[in-house]
């Protein structure tokens, strides 16, 4: 029964996530914060039985920092998403292995919230660094996920670089993300063609 009930809360914690997700896609970003606020109190009841939900509380906290900011409730956005980091680090180091890329994403979905309201040029830049360093490590094992985020994440840090009149580096970053870009040539999934096509624009530009 106690597994059952395991099963059955979880599935709707993803089911809400999954929604929250659509959401965001579809800009509906109440109710994304409706449905992934649903989705953090169903894993945070279940991560009393493994580090798993606890993971998975984290990764909603960071995703529903989202929609947070694009309803301007930035301060707010800033310490949930914080606290999914600091989670995600805390599990991190009891755990290397399992649990670094989660952290690395985080570490590069928390600079979108922080730099709402945040000046400090160099923590931001420094997190968006150590998450792009966690990540290849493993952009070799060809894991779709993974490769993607890599090459969003070089991206945005050039961008970063550009606003911040650090040519050289954001060339740099540029011709990393493009050249790790071609382990995905073969997708034809909107989502990944339209953000190559914006990378390329970009460096281009």
């Amino acid at each position: 029964d106690e597994k059952l009930d395991i099963f059955n809360k979880y599935t709707i914690a993803r089911s809400y996530h999954d929604i929250g997700v659509i959401n965001i896609k579809n800009k509906e970003f109440s109710s994304a914060i409706e449905s992934i606020d649903v989705a953090i109190k169903k894993y945070h009841e279940l991560s009393k039985y493994d580090d798993y939900y606890l993971q998975k509380v984290a990764e909603m906290q960071t995703l529903i920092s989202r929609p947070l900011c694009e309803l301007n409730q930035f301060n707010k956005a800033v310490e949930i998403a914080f606290n999914g980091v600091e989670t995600l680090r805390t599990l991190y180091e009891k755990n290397n292995s399992l649990y670094e890329i989660p952290y690395a994403t985080s570490l590069l979905e928390y600079p979108i919230a922080l730099s709402t309201i945040d000046k400090n040029k160099e923590e931001i830049e420094h997190l968006y660094k150590t998450g792009i360093r966690i990540l290849k490590k493993h952009v070799k094992e060809n894991v779709y996920n993974v490769v993607f985020d890599y090459i969003v994440a070089t991206y945005k840090l050039a961008i970063w670089c550009i606003r911040h009149n650090k040519d050289e580096e954001a060339k740099n970053n540029f011709i990393e993300s493009i050249s790790t870009s071609y382990a995905l040539e073969n997708r034809t999934d909107e989502t990944t063609m339209s953000q190559l096509a914006v990378i390329y624009l970009d460096y281009g530009t």
